[in-house]
């Protein structure tokens, strides 16, 4: 049993509205500008903000290039995070898909630039996501956090997320030179 799942390009909240990312530099400006501003935030827990990893625009041009390559083939869906009322880019929610046919989950990453933080944003970003993924057919969605990352934590229970347990030395981070531990946490469809 093969499951494909199609999100929709636009999902459209009270004070959020989250787009597939555009292909385009004034998208990848955009995003650098945010990231650039805010990596002392991100990097403890992203390696992808390390200044040797995302240098430039031309870094997220193709990381923009290649979510929308993953989006065609179904495996990972990007949505950058705008502000209803003024399309300010806020950040990003990511729904990668782990496992296949009935084993079949999404995991969900975030990150929010630092003045967006507290305002119930990603909480909304998160709901707005597994509604699409729970009409889709999907019963399982998890969040996996770095056992340090309070804020990362603390969102996954304020959205309802059930605390399964911690992956011992389950992930190598670049920024912090490694091993880590993750809290993982689910909710599944009712």
């Amino acid at each position: 049993m093969r499951i494909m799942i199609e999100m929709k390009e636009k999902l459209t909240g009270t004070r959020i509205y989250l787009q597939k990312p555009e292909v385009s530099f004034e998208f990848a400006k955009k995003m650098f500008a945010v990231v650039d501003a805010n990596r002392d935030i991100i990097m403890p827990w992203l390696e992808w903000a390390l200044p040797t990893i995302t240098k430039s625009a031309e870094d997220d041009f193709a990381f923009a290039y290649e979510a929308d390559k993953a989006w065609k083939t179904g495996e990972r869906f990007e949505y950058p995070i705008y502000d209803i009322n003024n399309d300010e880019f806020l950040g990003i929610i990511g729904v990668i898909k782990r496992g296949k046919d009935r084993n079949l989950a999404f995991e969900l990453g975030y990150w929010l630039k630092k003045d967006a933080w507290k305002k119930g944003y990603i909480q909304e970003a998160i709901k707005l996501v597994e509604d699409e993924l729970f009409a889709q057919g999907i019963v399982r969605i998890t969040i996996r956090a770095d056992v340090e990352n309070e804020n990362s934590n603390k969102t996954a229970q304020k959205a309802g997320y059930t605390f399964e347990g911690t992956l011992k030395k389950s992930h190598y981070n670049m920024c912090l030179h490694q091993f880590r531990d993750l809290n993982l946490y689910s909710k599944t469809k009712a």
